[in-house]
């Protein structure tokens, strides 16, 4: 014995030492790629979402701003009134 690992090269449809084979490991390979881009999208759906909140509370404040600057408009065509 030299003191080195053995190597086992495995070809892809001889069965895997845990009972698997090697097709196997690559659906579970292909498996957690989707699964990362689907956490990906999740994500960004997750920020457009924020970002839609946002702008819908900007566009409340907006609304709130001009109502307040309509009362305030009314108010001094008012005095004007005959």
């Amino acid at each position: 014995m030299s003191g080195r690992p053995t190597v086992h090269v495995m070809h892809p449809t001889q069965p895997a030492l845990n009972g698997t084979d090697l097709t196997d490991s690559h659906d579970i390979s292909q498996a957690a790629k989707g699964s990362a881009e689907i956490a990906g999208n999740v994500a960004s759906v997750a920020t457009a979402a924020q970002a839609a909140s946002e702008g819908a509370a900007d566009t409340q404040r907006a609304a709130r701003t001009l109502a307040e600057m309509a009362t305030a408009l009314q108010s001094l065509v008012a005095r004007f009134a005959v």
